[in-house]
C-alpha cells in the first residue's frame, strides 16, 4: 500500500479509495498505516507530499505553482500553508518562496565556498 501511495501521491488519495483498491476495510488501512508508519493515512500522505515539495524547491527551473501541481496540490496558495506547518519547528514560519531562496543560498554556499557575491 505504501508503494501505491508513493506512486500516486499526486492524485486525490482517500482512505476509502485505497481500501477499495486493495479490497480491505478502511479501518484496516488506517490501522496498518498507524502500525507501520506511526501516523494515520492522511498524515502520512501529507508528510510524504511535503518531503517531495522540499526536494523540488531546490530545483530553480520549477515555479512554486508547478511544484504544487507536481505534488498533489491545486495551486501555490493551497501549498504554502502546508509548507509553513512543516517548517514550523525547525526553521520557523516562512513562505514557500523564502524557503526556496534559503535552500538555494545554502546550497550555493556549501557547493561553492569561494564564490563572491
Amino acid at each position: 500500500m505504501t508503494d501505491y501511495v508513493h506512486a500516486h501521491y499526486r492524485e486525490d488519495l482517500s482512505l476509502g479509495d485505497l481500501a477499495d483498491r486493495f479490497r480491505v476495510t478502511p479501518s484496516y488501512v488506517s490501522q496498518l498505516f498507524k502500525e507501520r508508519h506511526g501516523e494515520n493515512f492522511v498524515a502520512y500522505v501529507a508528510r510524504y507530499r511535503i518531503e517531495r515539495v522540499k526536494a523540488l524547491l531546490a530545483v530553480r527551473e520549477l515555479s512554486i505553482g508547478q511544484i504544487a501541481l507536481e505534488t498533489g496540490y491545486n495551486n501555490a496558495q493551497q501549498l504554502d500553508p502546508h509548507v509553513q506547518e512543516a517548517r514550523r519547528h525547525d526553521a520557523g514560519r516562512i513562505q514557500t518562496t523564502a524557503y526556496r531562496r534559503f535552500r538555494i543560498d545554502s546550497r550555493s554556499l556549501t557547493d561553492r565556498p569561494n564564490r563572491r557575491s
